[in-house]
């Protein structure tokens, strides 16, 4: 276990050096389609490729961009990038597609129903096992699939659900009662200047 934590932990880190650009130029526009309260964002942390999620200098939880922790090749050939929302008790606190080039247009799936599919994991723990169309299937937490979209919500599940759990192990969520989180010191904001005399 100690090993799959390490490689977890080399996997965010390694990408986050790579892809630090795209998360930094996340807004609170942006994010406030996974957390509504959203109105400050912290820098990109160290740890993972995520930053900090702040509403009235209160932490609210983290994103990411799927696509920076765990890129799955969808039906097109290219990653689909989701931007999710992770809370302090390591649920995903919601997620929305920001960029996929699926030729799904072309067979009457919208946009709509992708965003709609990806509504499904607000409250999903990180580390449960999540399948398409598994409503009945014990041990798992079942979603359901779009028509026409198979290979699609498939590999979104796929690199959601990883990138996810990464990022959890990353920052150690849930967090124990008492624990530091993450990023949250920067809630505090700027230490106010001293006056000179």
């Amino acid at each position: 276990i100690a090993a799959a934590l390490v490689a977890a932990m080399m996997c965010c880190m390694s990408l986050h050096a790579a892809s630090k650009s795209r998360l930094e130029s996340l807004d609170t526009a942006t994010v406030r389609k996974v957390f509504a309260r959203a109105d400050r964002l912290g820098a990109p942390l160290d740890i993972a490729p995520v930053r900090a999620v702040f509403a009235g200098g209160e932490l609210q939880g983290w994103v990411f961009l799927s696509d920076e922790v765990h890129p799955v090749p969808a039906y097109s050939g290219k990653p689909i990038a989701v931007l999710v929302g992770l809370r302090p008790d390591a649920r995903i606190a919601g997620a929305t597609i920001v960029a996929h080039e699926e030729p799904i247009l072309v067979i009457g799936v919208s946009d709509a129903d992708l965003q709609q599919f990806i509504g499904q994991y607000a409250g999903i723990g990180a580390t449960e096992k999540v399948r398409v169309g598994a409503a009945d299937r014990e041990g798992y937490r079942g979603i359901d699939a779009i028509t026409g979209a198979t290979i699609t919500v498939m590999v979104l599940n796929q690199s959601l659900m990883r990138s996810a759990q990464a990022v959890t192990t990353a920052l150690g969520l849930p967090l124990a009662p008492g624990a530091a989180a993450p990023g949250a010191e920067l809630a505090a904001g700027p230490a106010p200047l001293a006056a000179v005399v």
